[in-house]
């Protein structure tokens, strides 16, 4: 808490009121109180949910209902106990999601629109009834194939390089069946805003045509039971498309990203969220940029006769390709205030909410005040 919570100007005063306001938010019943706030500008964004629980008829007691992320598949089962183990059911209900337009009716919030000569991305969310968040990045790559990009996304290894956060990952197990892997992935986050998180997660990869796919969700495996320190991540899911798309030369020199990730920091929802919305540009970038190793490296590994990582892939039937629905990125004017439909994604404008505004008022208004204290501090007088 130290760490990010300055002291002077009655700011650690204020975080600790915040936090215990939220912490009363949380437990607040279902009322006319919560119907009242619940009705405020973006309420969702500072409104915890009720908890919600249910009746155990075993012991007569309660028991807090675990919130079920809607990206995870209910018809796959776990082999033998294996729930890393990925099935046709995971890329099926992926791809409903973000290609067949059967949740056209919810709305996705943008939140960053940033580019540059090399990479551009646009982002948005989704707050999940209970609470969480969800969100769908649109990224486009220039001068990159497919294949390679690919590649890049899966191999581990590459990943230590470009993503700071990403400190130690090891391969747990592989099916040969199905071609699923289990990873896990030990992850250090900046400012210590969030402690060291450890996460146990099962992926698996699909070619069809020359459109990559990959979904990776949460697991346990009987090697690396969870801990108290690092704090296992309980809920996530990750999932992306990779396909060749027209670059700015006019050609299929780019490559398109479609990536939806939620996970379960265990804090504070909107700390999550400003986070998140802060530190994605960057991300994008130093993957860019180590993207761009990545492909110098493979080129050198190539002329001097070694064998290159390729990710293991189920190879799927073309005429199983749900058709296109979300609209590139690749173009001159990106932005817009009002709401448009883009695809089957009912996209919500780039509109700031009043919390944004507010935020920077305060931070403008604070350096302000420091400034103005150095500034007109007379200097002391040393006694004779």
């Amino acid at each position: 808490m130290r760490s990010i919570v300055p002291g002077g100007f009655g700011l650690r005063r204020a975080w600790l009121a915040y936090g215990a306001a939220y912490t009363v938010l949380r437990i607040l019943p279902e009322g006319k109180v919560r119907t009242f706030l619940s009705k405020l500008p973006h309420a969702s964004n500072w409104l915890p949910p009720v908890r919600s629980t249910r009746v155990n008829a075993v012991n007569n007691g309660t028991e807090e209902i675990t919130p079920v992320f809607q990206s995870q598949p209910t018809s796959a089962a776990a082999d033998d106990g294996r729930n890393w183990v990925l099935h046709e059911d995971d890329l099926t209900h992926f791809k409903n999601r973000v290609e067949n337009g059967k949740e056209k009716n919810v709305v996705w919030e943008t939140i960053r629109s940033d580019k540059n000569d090399k990479v551009q991305q646009n982002t948005w969310r989704h707050v999940l009834p209970y609470g969480g968040t969800e969100y769908i990045t649109l990224s486009i790559l220039e001068n990159a194939n497919a294949d390679e990009l690919f590649a890049f996304y899966c191999c581990d290894e590459t990943r230590t390089k470009w993503d700071k956060m990403l400190t130690g990952y090891t391969h747990l197990d592989h099916d040969p069946v199905s071609g699923s892997d289990c990873v896990s992935w030990v992850r250090d986050f900046p400012a210590n805003v969030v402690s060291r998180r450890d996460y146990v997660f099962g992926r698996r990869s699909w070619i069809e045509g020359d459109t990559f796919w990959t979904v990776c969700k949460n697991a346990t495996h009987e090697d690396l039971p969870a801990s108290s320190k690092p704090k296992r991540i309980d809920g996530f899911y990750s999932a992306w498309r990779i396909r060749q798309v027209l670059g700015k030369d006019g050609k299929m020199s780019a490559c398109e990203t479609l990536f939806m990730h939620w996970e379960e920091f265990g804090i504070q929802q909107d700390i999550a969220r400003f986070a998140i919305r802060q530190g994605l540009w960057s991300m994008i970038k130093n993957l860019a940029v180590g993207f761009k190793n990545f492909r110098q490296k493979r080129e050198m590994e190539r002329a001097a006769g070694h064998e290159v990582f390729m990710p293991v892939a189920t190879e799927r039937s073309t005429s199983l390709t749900c058709p296109v629905t979300v609209e590139s990125t690749n173009s001159e004017d990106q932005s817009g205030s009002s709401s448009t439909e883009t695809g089957h994604f009912h996209i919500a404008g780039g509109k700031r909410s009043w919390k944004g505004k507010v935020f920077r008022a305060t931070v403008g208004i604070v350096c302000a005040v420091v400034l103005a204290n150095k500034v007109g501090k007379k200097p002391r007088k040393l006694r004779s």
